[in-house]
């Protein structure tokens, strides 16, 4: 009980807002990285791409939109990390 007492009662860190040295430069050209990356996938993998990450709808809602079955976009998804993760490798991204 004296455990949690204290876990309860002990101040939570202040959220940092700023992290040193992130310059939002750095931001927008990775973004720019990106976008030029998902350019280049094909049309089937980007659409799953960009209803899964960006408008974060579940697979079954992906899966009525493409008109094609779970198992498919699940298929395409798994393709399309590939083929992204291979595209900003050849355009010069480090992890």
């Amino acid at each position: 009980m004296n455990r949690l007492r204290d876990t309860y009662t002990s101040p939570e860190p202040e959220p940092i807002d700023d992290i040193p040295g992130d310059d939002e430069a750095e931001g927008v050209v990775n973004r720019e990285m990106l976008v030029g990356a998902l350019a280049a996938l094909p049309v089937r993998e980007r659409e799953v791409l960009l209803l899964f990450y960006l408008e974060d709808l579940p697979l079954d809602a992906c899966a009525q939109i493409c008109a094609v079955p779970v198992g498919t976009v699940k298929s395409r998804l798994n393709r399309a990390r590939g083929l992204l993760r291979h595209e900003l490798m050849r355009k010069g991204y480090e992890a």
